[in-house]
């Protein structure tokens, strides 16, 4: 899943946890986008890497660099325009659309992210992405105990509540 760089190299440190106790994948994909790097982000990584999908790929491909065993897709979600034509950047919802697209092949996905996000990505991407096509499960590492952030934690609650909301009322109009 899209995210800030110091997130996805937590979220590719569990990908090689999960490894190291027998997991093992058929295909990794990236679920990144158009979105311009932070400048804190572009620390440590080429000038030619700017947008978000980029640097997933890079920093992927760092630490696999010597692995032949896996398939890679990477999911370069554009920037999405608006009513008065102005862009914001890929959505969650609008870059599993876009990999609904490109999947080459139906299979089980592991959503690997960080909590608080895990169960909303979860249950985005049970929504978007046909489940007879795609199972889905998700992982990620514990909240830190010091986050002291707690608009962040409820305002990704409320997410984790609307998306709840939409997968019922989705049921309840079929």
């Amino acid at each position: 899943m899209g995210t800030l760089k110091i997130r996805f190299e937590q979220r590719l440190e569990l990908m090689a946890e999960l490894q190291s106790q027998g997991y093992s994948f058929d295909t990794i994909v990236l679920l990144g986008g158009a979105r311009e790097l932070q400048q804190e982000e572009k620390m440590g990584l080429p000038e030619s890497i700017t947008t978000e999908a980029h640097m997933m790929n890079y920093l992927y491909g760092e630490r696999y660099k010597n692995s032949t065993d896996q398939n890679l897709l990477v999911i370069d979600a554009p920037m999405i325009q608006k009513a008065d034509g102005t862009f914001t950047r890929p959505t969650t919802d609008s870059t599993l659309v876009h990999f609904a697209e490109k999947a080459p092949r139906n299979g089980s996905c592991l959503v690997i992210s960080n909590n608080p996000y895990v169960t909303r990505q979860t249950k985005v991407t049970q929504r978007i992405l046909d489940q007879s096509r795609f199972p889905t499960v998700g992982t990620g590492k514990a909240v830190q105990e010091d986050s002291g952030d707690i608009v962040m934690l409820m305002d990704e609650f409320a997410r984790t509540l609307y998306e709840e909301y939409k997968e019922t009322t989705d049921h309840l109009n079929k």
